[in-house]
């Protein structure tokens, strides 16, 4: 469990520059990925209690940090993405 929970900060903490990766990782990429997937998440999470919910419960090791890539919450996400892109173009 411990080393559960240890291991769930590697998303947060690769999109700093100043993380070195684990043996066999590529920062950069995991990085990059990690860090717009964050912004959008902290944007979502104003808009559903649900997905909050799972946020919440993730950063208290509840439960696993794949949980907020359910198809709800990437559902949700897109659509977010996706309505905001239509509302930029408008």
């Amino acid at each position: 469990m411990i080393k559960d929970c240890w291991a769930q900060t590697k998303m947060e903490d690769y999109a700093f520059d100043t993380t070195i990766p684990s043996q066999g990782e590529d920062k950069d990429t995991y990085g990059l990925w990690t860090g717009r997937f964050n912004r959008q998440l902290v944007k979502l999470l104003t808009k559903g209690l649900s997905v909050t919910a799972t946020w919440v419960q993730t950063l208290d090791c509840r439960a696993p940090e794949t949980d907020l890539l359910s198809p709800r919450i990437l559902l949700n996400l897109g659509w977010m993405i996706v309505s905001n892109t239509i509302t930029d173009l408008s």
